[in-house]
């Protein structure tokens, strides 16, 4: 079974979610949003999806870019470019995490 996620990502009134099929989990997905996003100076709203949609965060399995947040998934994740933030919540026990 796939642990599916959500990634939304924002700048000011722009938004893009992005799903992702499978280990959408904190040490899945969380370690490879967390690693695409250390060290940036800026956080880029075009930049970051760009990044997404290239396939080069995962490898194994692409995040989709959808017009509104999958129903079906496990993890939420939020990057906020203006906060330079990146949050997770799990909706099966209702954890919440800024992971940076």
């Amino acid at each position: 079974m796939a642990t599916r996620a959500n990634v939304r990502v924002m700048q000011g009134d722009r938004v893009q979610n992005f799903y992702h099929h499978w280990n959408g989990c904190p040490q899945g997905v969380g370690c490879d949003l967390e690693k695409m996003l250390r060290g940036k100076e800026t956080w880029d709203f075009e930049e970051i999806c760009a990044e997404l949609k290239s396939g080069t965060v995962d490898h194994n399995c692409p995040f989709e870019p959808c017009n509104s947040p999958n129903g079906d998934i496990e993890y939420n994740y939020t990057i906020s470019c203006d906060k330079k933030t990146l949050t997770f919540h799990h909706l099966i026990d209702n954890d919440y995490e800024v992971l940076l």
